[in-house]
């Protein structure tokens, strides 16, 4: 009996996520084809049939993380009605709500990267981390506005900072929410600290 398409594209993230739950689980390397049969309850052909190599499959579930990270962070973007320290808070909250799919999408093997299909996910990671801090400086504009005072320090440094203080959120030695909770709390007082 042949798949609706519905079937079949449920039967694509079936798949996808099982791609990720054994990664995550047991790293990329030892994942297999039959590992993802297995834990679905489908032959190998049918997972074939859907994706022609395990790299098609991993280039899908990495495509799949980049979007839901996406999402998340996007979630926090437009609220103009929300003041710039709620969307701060909500953004720098993603990497301690997400921080498995942080994980997932930092670690893929080096070897791989030789494959353009594998450097468009790490160009994907450049723009958004222009994104992030672009949105980083146009927050401290409004955040100058909101509190009349100018910055301490010019809004492109700043902008920085809070990169990488997110990346060390997201980061694979802060496995314990406690870190990003902390952060979330100090966040207020680090920003006073920058305005005059």
């Amino acid at each position: 009996m042949r798949k609706t398409k519905e079937e079949a594209e449920l039967t694509r993230f079936n798949i996808i996520k099982a791609c990720y739950e054994i990664i995550t689980d047991k790293g990329y390397d030892r994942m297999t084809r039959d590992d993802i049969a297995k834990k679905l309850g489908m032959t190998r052909g049918a997972v074939n049939w859907h994706f022609k190599t395990k790299e098609d499959i991993y280039l899908a579930t990495l495509h799949f993380v980049m979007n839901e990270l996406k999402k998340g962070r996007e979630q926090w973007t437009p609220h103009q009605e929300l003041s710039v320290m709620e969307r701060m808070r909500g953004l720098f909250g993603q990497p301690v709500q997400q921080l498995g799919y942080y994980h997932f999408i930092n670690e893929i093997p080096h070897y791989l990267l030789k494959d353009d299909r594998f450097q468009v996910i790490e160009q994907m990671k450049i723009k958004n981390i222009q994104r992030f801090t672009q949105d980083m400086e146009n927050w401290l504009d409004e955040l100058e506005q909101e509190t009349k005072q100018p910055l301490s320090c010019p809004k492109a440094e700043i902008a920085q900072i809070l990169y990488l203080l997110f990346k060390g959120l997201h980061s694979r030695n802060s496995k314990d929410e406690y870190a990003g909770e902390l952060f979330l709390k100090s966040l207020p007082g680090f920003l006073k600290i920058v305005i005059h």
